[in-house]
Formats: C-alpha cells, sequence, structure tokens
C-alpha cells in the first residue's frame, strides 16, 4: 500500500556506467612522456634555465600562510628599478616581472632587490640568434592533448550479452516450437551490381512464379514457413529452376502439425510422422556456393613461342584501323564495279 501522496518510485539505474569509466591505464606512459617533454624543452630553451625565469620571494595570503615565504609571479616595478634593471630589459634575461605587485614591507623589498642583484651578477647573456623564417606560412601551433581518457568506450558487458543473447535464442525456439529456429525458408539469388552478382546469398522470398511452379498456393506458403516476396521476377531461368528445386525439397521434408490436436485436415502429417518430428536447430537446405575448379594443362612448344604482347598490340591496332580500312575497302569495291 502506498502511504500519504508521495511520488511513486521510478528510479532508473541502468546508467551503462561502463561509458563513463575513467581509465588510468596511461599512467606510467605519460610519466615517460613528461620526462621527455623535459628533456626536449631543455634542448630547445638552451641556455636558459630549465626551471624558467627568476620568481621573487613573497609571503602566502591570508593570516593562515602570511608566516610562510614562496616564490610569487613576478618582481615589482620598484624592486627592479632599486636593483638597476629596466622592465623592459629583464623579461629577455630570465627575470620575471608583475606590474600589479605592490611592496607593502621594506624587508621583502630589500630581500627581492638583493635577489635579483646577486642573480644579475651570476648572469651570463648569449648574443641573440635571428629566427630565420621561411614564405608566409601559419606557425604551427597543434594542439593534441585531448585527454582521450574521457573517451575510452569499455566492453565490460560483452560476456553477460553473449549469455543473454542465447537465453533469448533458447526462449524463442521453445516460444515457435516446432517451426525451425532459423525462420522461413528463402531463395537463393545472385548480390546487386557487377561487383557481387557472381556469388549466390538468401533472398527476401520466392516470386510467385517459382510457388505457381512448385505447386503451392501463394497465401498457403507463409503458413508453413516460405517466405514470398510478390515483387521479385525471374530474370533466369536457371535460378527459376533452382528456387523451385529447393521448394520441392522443402515441401517433401515437411511435416505439418494440425492447428488443434487430434483434429486433422487434409495436408497435415501422419501421427507416426508427429511424433518422429524434432525442431530443426541451425541453419536448414544451407546454400551452398560452388567453388569455381582449377584446370591443369600441360605447357606446349606453342605456348612457349606465344608472344601475348605482340599479340595485343596487334589486335589493338586492328581495332583502330577498323573502321577506316571498312571504308578504304567499300571504296574499292565501287571502283572495281566501274
Amino acid at each position: 500500500m502506498v502511504k500519504h501522496n508521495n511520488v511513486v518510485p521510478s528510479g532508473h539505474f541502468r546508467k551503462h556506467w561502463q561509458n563513463y569509466v575513467k581509465t588510468w591505464f596511461n599512467q606510467p606512459a605519460r610519466k615517460v612522456r613528461r620526462r621527455l617533454a623535459r628533456q626536449k624543452k631543455a634542448v630547445k630553451i638552451f641556455p636558459r634555465p630549465t626551471e624558467g625565469p627568476l620568481r621573487p620571494i613573497v609571503h602566502g595570503q591570508t593570516l593562515k600562510y602570511n608566516m610562510k615565504v614562496r616564490a610569487g609571479r613576478g618582481f615589482s616595478l620598484e624592486e627592479l628599478k632599486a636593483a638597476g634593471i629596466p622592465k623592459k630589459l629583464a623579461p629577455t634575461i630570465g627575470i620575471a616581472v608583475d606590474h600589479r605587485r605592490k611592496n607593502r614591507s621594506l624587508e621583502s623589498l630589500q630581500a627581492n632587490v638583493q635577489r635579483l642583484k646577486t642573480y644579475k651578477a651570476k648572469l651570463v647573456v648569449f648574443p641573440r640568434r635571428p629566427r630565420k623564417f621561411k614564405h608566409n606560412n601559419v606557425v604551427p601551433s597543434g594542439h593534441f592533448r585531448k585527454h582521450w581518457q574521457n573517451y575510452v568506450k569499455t566492453w565490460f558487458n560483452q560476456p553477460a550479452r553473449k549469455v543473454r543473447r542465447r537465453l533469448a535464442r533458447q526462449k524463442k525456439a521453445v516460444k515457435i516450437f516446432p517451426r525451425p529456429t532459423e525462420g522461413p525458408l528463402r531463395p537463393i539469388v545472385h548480390g546487386q551490381t557487377l561487383k557481387y552478382n557472381m556469388k549466390v546469398r538468401a533472398g527476401r522470398g520466392f516470386s510467385l512464379e517459382e510457388l505457381k511452379a512448385a505447386g503451392i498456393p501463394k497465401k498457403l506458403a507463409p503458413t508453413i514457413g516460405i517466405a514470398v516476396d510478390h515483387r521479385r521476377k525471374n530474370r533466369s531461368l536457371e535460378s527459376l529452376q533452382a528456387n523451385v528445386q529447393r521448394l520441392k525439397t522443402y515441401k517433401a521434408k515437411l511435416v505439418v502439425f494440425p492447428r488443434r490436436p487430434r483434429k486433422f485436415k487434409a495436408g497435415d502429417s501422419t501421427a507416426e510422422e508427429l511424433a518422429s518430428a524434432t525442431q530443426v536447430q541451425g541453419p536448414f537446405l544451407p546454400i551452398v556456393r560452388e567453388k569455381p575448379a582449377v584446370e591443369l594443362v600441360k605447357v606446349t612448344d606453342e605456348m612457349k613461342s606465344f608472344n601475348a604482347y605482340a599479340k595485343l598490340r596487334v589486335e589493338r591496332t586492328n581495332k583502330r584501323h577498323y573502321g577506316a580500312r571498312l571504308k578504304r575497302a567499300a571504296e574499292a569495291e565501287k571502283e572495281d564495279k566501274k
């Protein structure tokens, strides 16, 4: 019983969680990649320090952290002026600049000025090498870090789906007993287009002409497990004969159960046949594709002496001059008559 006017619970927890799994399989590879990137960067920025530009000493924000010192964003303009370094020169010699910073303490100002003077005393300035650009091309700036882990499609439900399909097939076989599990009988047809028309496969249904030749009424066919396609036309005598023979073979092996038990009608199988009948599992009357046979012949002297390339060239020339030669022969025949 439902008490009070509450929402009826209808929680849907089938969220396909496999699609949202965050994997971390690339952790060791990313470690190696970072190390190689650091090495590559060190070579690229040589002779600059690998740790980047020089940073000032600053105190942390708020009452909790202001007793600790750390590296700041950049030196203030007041500190650079006190150290005798122009603000435009500082970034070019590896000194970080933050024009927004204000000096609230004399001690921090003096410490950072001394830090700048020590750095300037040890500084080695290399001459700038001019960059050589060729042509007016776009400067490459590709960004390929796409966080592929967020787009991994997992497949952890594959074994369970396999079991579910098998159980569904078993359930369907029980439901449609005694009909075959593979469904109705299909005709043999050729594939469409020049690429596939040499191969045969199962079609949609038998044509009305094939059913008539096999002596099966078109309304009876679906009731005894024969697929019908009234749109199909027979363009070939061979395919018509093959499908008629397929229908006759099926009809000879067919066991028809009565609609109502113990009430047999014309066309139904006998009680003995029904007792021995079993449900057909798997494909019945499978389509057999004929494999082309390879004929082995003995190589003769005539084959060895035959020049295929020269023959092709001669035939090509004959085809090219066929019209002109025909015209010339007609004119010669007309001259002879005169």
